[in-house]
């Protein structure tokens, strides 16, 4: 991959349809995968529902990535549901550029 310009990346919500690629890029940034079963009860079958995620995307391939695992917090005397960010990761080619990412075209989430 050659280094892209802050032009050529985009976001997207994160689909199962994703899972390859995330995957491969897992293994890119950390030099290893889990099994596909851990990733997928990491990431679809938590106690509280799906993780919302997001992807960073460059031509088409996946060189970001972005996920809440929800959980309940407590004061006390209160729980709300909240969230913990988990297995966020950039693309070694693109990771200078992650600090400017306000300025590309972000679409909208539905």
């Amino acid at each position: 991959m050659s280094l892209p310009s802050l032009y050529d990346l985009c976001y997207s919500q994160h689909k199962p349809s994703h899972f390859t690629q995330v995957r491969e890029l897992f293994e890119t940034v950390w030099g290893a995968n889990r099994s596909d079963e851990c990733d997928a009860k990491h990431w679809y079958e938590t106690l509280t529902g799906v993780c919302p995620g997001v992807v960073g995307l460059c031509e088409g391939q996946i060189v970001g990535f972005y996920m809440v695992s929800p959980m309940p917090f407590s004061d006390g005397q209160e729980q709300v549901l909240g969230g913990q960010p988990i297995d966020s990761m950039v693309h070694p080619v693109t990771i200078r550029l992650r600090h400017t990412s306000t300025r590309c075209r972000v679409p909208a989430l539905s």
